[in-house]
């Protein structure tokens, strides 16, 4: 038995994922409330999707060549600070860029029942959700795939396992890491990132404004390997 004064320790975390969190002020955020909800009260049927894997969930603008900050300029002021946003959160995690470019944006109506299966965004680098309307206490939280411990067999390698102990729950054994979203809250994340919630709404009228974003130009740093993007 070794002593506990024998040695010293310390757990520290490595390889970790960024999340922005922005909370917008609350004058603000109503006003981006009422004309949210009043689009989906109003927008004509060509705007809105209903998916099969998404029975309980009504989106506005969330087909292709849609976007809800081209399709309903009144939003403009709201997509000027989401930029900001975005250019803040890249520059504050070490990177460069003065300008991105919202590629896709849409509206999520979640009534009760609903959940939002595991995916990822492609052809994106940053993704957000603004929690339009949203109660902690019946809404299900945005969650995210911890990676390093839920990916299948074939992609995780060495394969052992180690049993885990359900009565320590850390960063480093849990499947999903959540980020207690509160409602007027704007969330960011680098796209790759698995993302989802399986635990159903308690309730409806879960509201919220989801958006993909790439930088206008994207380079490697030395000018070989570049593009722009001319809108």
């Amino acid at each position: 038995m070794i002593n506990d004064d024998s040695f010293t320790k310390q757990i520290i975390g490595i390889n970790p994922e960024p999340i922005g969190i922005f909370d917008l002020h609350a004058s603000k955020h109503e006003e981006y409330k009422k004309m949210i909800i009043n689009i989906f009260e109003s927008a004509d049927n060509k705007y809105k999707q209903k998916f099969k894997t998404e029975p309980f969930t009504e989106h506005i603008c969330n087909n292709l060549n849609q976007n809800i900050f081209v399709d309903f300029p009144l939003l403009n002021k709201l997509k000027i600070e989401i930029n900001q946003m975005i250019i803040e959160f890249i520059k504050d995690i070490g990177y460069f860029t003065d300008e991105i470019i919202i590629t896709d944006a849409w509206l999520n109506n979640a009534s009760a029942k609903s959940k939002l299966e595991w995916h990822y965004h492609a052809n994106s680098v940053v993704s957000g959700n603004y929690f339009v309307n949203y109660n902690p206490n019946y809404h299900s939280p945005l969650l995210f795939w911890n990676d390093r411990v839920r990916l299948s067999m074939a992609e995780r390698f060495p394969s052992i396992q180690i049993q885990k102990n359900s009565n320590k729950n850390t960063v480093f054994n849990t499947n999903v890491i959540g980020t207690n979203p509160k409602e007027g809250q704007i969330i960011l994340w680098r796209s790759q990132l698995i993302h989802g919630y399986d635990l159903p709404n308690k309730s409806d009228n879960r509201l919220t404004l989801s958006f993909n974003s790439i930088p206008k130009i994207c380079t490697d740093g030395n000018g070989r390997y570049s593009f722009k993007i001319e809108v």
